[in-house]
C-alpha cells in the first residue's frame, strides 16, 4: 500500500490540457494520481517513485452504445482509467508512445463541446433553483410582507453573480482549448505558468 496525500490542485477538471500537464509534473516528483480523484480543489495522490506518466481526460457522457467495447479499445491502446472527475474520465499511461485518446482535433473538439453543453444546462438549473426561486418571494411584497423583499433580492443576486462568474470561467477555458485545437497551437509552458499563477 502506498501512502496517500491530498494536495491542492490549481486546475479544475475542465482545464483538461493544463490539468494533464500538472499531473505529469506531480508524477515526476513521485506523486501519482489515485482513484479517489478530486475532493473540492484538492486531489488525492499516491507517494511512489518518481516516474514519467501521461494523462488525458475524455468526456464521461455516453458516446456510444458499446461503452464496454470503447473502454476495452482504450485499454488496448495502453491507457487505464484512474478516476472520474465530474463528467470527465481521467486516464493514465506510462507508455510515452501510446496513441492519444483523441485520434484527431475534431474529435477532441466534439468532446469539449459535449462537456460545455452539460456545463450550460447545469448553469441554467442552478440559476433557476438558487436565484429565481428566492426572487419569487418578492411577490410577498405585494401581499404586505415587505420584510422578505430585501433579503430575497440580495440572496438571489448573490447566487446569480456567483453561478454566472463560474460559468464564464468554464466557458472561457473551453473556448481557449477549442481555439488551440482548431489553429493547431502547441502546448505552451509560458501559458501554463501564467494560468497557474492566476
Amino acid at each position: 500500500d502506498y501512502k496517500k496525500v491530498w494536495k491542492y490542485c490549481p486546475f479544475s477538471w475542465y482545464d483538461t490540457e493544463y490539468l494533464a500537464h500538472w499531473l505529469e509534473e506531480q508524477a515526476s516528483r513521485g506523486l501519482i494520481l489515485s482513484s479517489n480523484g478530486f475532493l473540492g480543489p484538492f486531489m488525492s495522490l499516491k507517494k511512489k517513485q518518481p516516474t514519467r506518466m501521461r494523462y488525458q481526460s475524455i468526456c464521461a457522457l455516453p458516446k456510444t452504445d458499446d461503452v464496454i467495447g470503447m473502454v476495452s479499445l482504450i485499454e488496448d491502446m495502453g491507457w487505464h482509467q484512474v478516476c472520474n472527475a465530474r463528467i470527465t474520465d481521467i486516464y493514465a499511461t506510462e507508455d510515452m508512445n501510446a496513441p492519444d485518446l483523441h485520434s484527431e482535433a475534431a474529435t477532441e473538439i466534439m468532446d469539449i463541446k459535449r462537456m460545455h453543453r452539460w456545463i450550460f444546462c447545469t448553469y441554467l438549473i442552478d440559476i433557476l433553483i438558487f436565484s429565481l426561486l428566492p426572487l419569487s418571494e418578492c411577490f410577498d411584497y405585494y401581499r404586505g410582507y415587505r420584510a422578505n423583499l430585501i433579503p430575497s433580492v440580495v440572496q438571489g443576486l448573490v447566487f446569480f453573480v456567483w453561478f454566472t462568474f463560474r460559468y464564464i470561467c468554464r466557458r472561457t477555458s473551453f473556448s481557449k482549448q477549442i481555439q488551440h485545437l482548431r489553429n493547431n497551437i502547441p502546448f505552451s509552458e509560458q501559458d501554463y505558468h501564467r494560468y497557474l499563477k492566476t
